[in-house]
């Protein structure tokens, strides 16, 4: 009896075995684009991700001596019952006390508006002038209008803070994701409304605000107003079917019109585009009087990389006639000049024009 009473007892102190997890039909998931070191482009996250199951940490290279960050019920004395309350907090960043940033462990990205870039006296000119493409949850595409380094101030602790600059609803002025969460070996809790994090000197925590988040979720959730544009009647425009060639002068100085023209209509524009002969080129000579304000060709070579010598091509007969007469139209109309060179600088290349010449 009392052997089987102590097999009893042992059964009862054995812990209870954790039941499987039930079965899925599938996996689905979502990635967030926008971080350095996932990939700010596809094919940059599509090696980092081919890449994964081989960067393994090594023990080595781990740092033991970071303190076990832990939450428990008491942390959570502050919060207020009932709440599903994101993470918003404040930071000194730059020289500045920024409210109303959104802790956001699913982004890839720091986040600032452009609006408080501008509200820190911070101008476009002062931002890295580099676009990015940020993903969101339902696969809508954001264009970043820049970046910019700023020190971000957390408990002791003054991290250089890379944001993307996105021109956006200010409902957040800042969204801190992982760049910012790892690089201060942060752990964020929604339940617990605190963010916690390894300092020299001992674990230190930033309590989030509930009501600011609760403000921010209310703005956010507010309807936008659009207003119906109003429908402009569409004017349908019909260009004339068949095109009549007509010579101006005399001089083989020609012009296409409409064929279905009235005869006093076509009498009328033909009169008219005579007497203003000279808004037209009609020759490469008409076109050297362009000042260089209004356009220049200038070719942007870079010092720095070492000339190439290309062979000389040797062209057809009938290729080289047109050549020839092309360049010495050019040359009568003053528009090139002949220089010697000691070295063949490029080939001509020729393309036939859409009228066949």
């Amino acid at each position: 009896m009392t052997k089987n009473k102590s097999t009893h007892a042992r059964k009862d102190r054995t812990s209870p075995r954790q039941p499987p997890p039930p079965p899925h039909q599938k996996v689905i998931n979502f990635i967030a684009g926008g971080s350095e070191v996932s990939g700010t482009t596809y094919s940059q996250a599509k090696r980092v991700a081919r890449e994964t199951g081989v960067r393994v940490s090594k023990a080595d290279v781990l740092d033991y001596s970071i303190p076990t960050l832990t939450f428990n019920e008491f942390d959570r004395k502050h919060v207020s019952e009932p709440q599903h309350d994101s993470l918003v907090i404040s930071l000194p960043v730059g020289n500045y006390i920024i409210k109303r940033i959104l802790v956001d462990n699913g982004s890839a990205a720091n986040i600032m508006m452009l609006s408080t870039l501008q509200q820190m006296g911070l101008a476009e000119t002062d931002m890295i002038k580099k676009t990015t493409t940020l993903v969101g949850f339902s696969g809508e595409r954001k264009r970043t209008v820049g970046e910019i380094t700023l020190p971000t101030y957390a408990q002791g602790l003054n991290l250089l803070t890379k944001y993307v600059i996105i021109d956006g609803d200010p409902t957040y002025n800042i969204s801190m994701g992982r760049p910012w969460i790892h690089d201060l070996k942060a752990v964020p809790s929604t339940y617990h409304q605190v963010l916690k994090f390894p300092t020299p000197w001992g674990v230190q925590q930033i309590v989030g605000d509930q009501s600011v988040a609760r403000d921010c979720y209310k703005k956010s959730m507010k309807p936008i107003v659009q207003h119906e544009a109003k429908e402009t009647p569409q004017v349908t425009m019909t260009g004339p079917e068949q095109l009549a060639e007509v010579d101006l002068t005399g001089d083989d100085k020609k012009v296409l019109i409409g064929e279905d023209l009235t005869g006093t209509l076509e009498a009328n524009l033909v009169e008219f585009l005579t007497t203003r002969l000279d808004a037209f080129a009609w020759g490469h000579e008409d076109i050297t009087g362009i000042s260089p304000e209004v356009i220049t060709h200038k070719l942007n070579v870079d010092s720095s990389f070492t000339p190439v010598q290309l062979k000389r091509r040797k062209f057809a007969a009938e290729r080289n006639k047109i050549i020839n007469d092309e360049v010495n139209r050019l040359l009568k109309a003053g528009m090139n000049k002949e220089v010697d060179y000691p070295e063949w600088l490029a080939n001509v290349v020729i393309v036939q024009k859409k009228n066949g010449k």
